[in-house]
């Protein structure tokens, strides 16, 4: 689904952040102020994993849909890690080529607190339920 930004030009933005960083916490509530379709990358490598597929061109996908979605009017937020430089580089030349405004956000939290995420995640031998881990609410003090 392609939403309505509440922006008076597109944007997409692109998250940087560790696992288990506050990465799809901060997207949830970023989408919801400035209207943007969330396009995550754990749910394009699970899709592609079901498929048989390799993986490794998830970035790429998502980067050329973000694209797609911008052309049809929406604001968009990339939910992956782009710790690398070369990841940033290629959404940053992709969005320059396509007259698209691009910002970068950096998510951070205490180390224990993302340690804790990953570990109090719970996974039933389910590829969903890896990827899905890093969103699990910490619960420790």
């Amino acid at each position: 689904m392609v939403h309505k930004r509440k922006t008076k030009k597109s944007v997409i933005v692109a998250i940087v952040g560790l696992v288990g960083s506050g990465k799809s916490s901060v997207t949830k509530e970023l989408a919801r102020h400035i209207g943007a379709t969330v396009i995550k990358g754990d749910d394009i490598r699970i899709e592609l994993r079901k498929q048989g597929e390799r993986y490794e061109q998830a970035r790429v996908i998502a980067e050329n849909v973000a694209l797609e979605v911008v052309k049809r009017g929406s604001n968009v937020i990339l939910d992956s890690d782009f710790i690398e430089a070369n990841k940033r580089a290629s959404v940053r030349e992709k969005a320059r080529k396509a007259g698209v405004r691009l910002v970068f956000v950096r998510t951070h939290c205490d180390l224990d607190v993302a340690v804790g995420r990953v570990l109090t995640a719970t996974y039933h031998n389910r590829v969903d339920d890896f990827f899905g881990g890093a969103s699990s609410k910490w619960t420790g003090g």
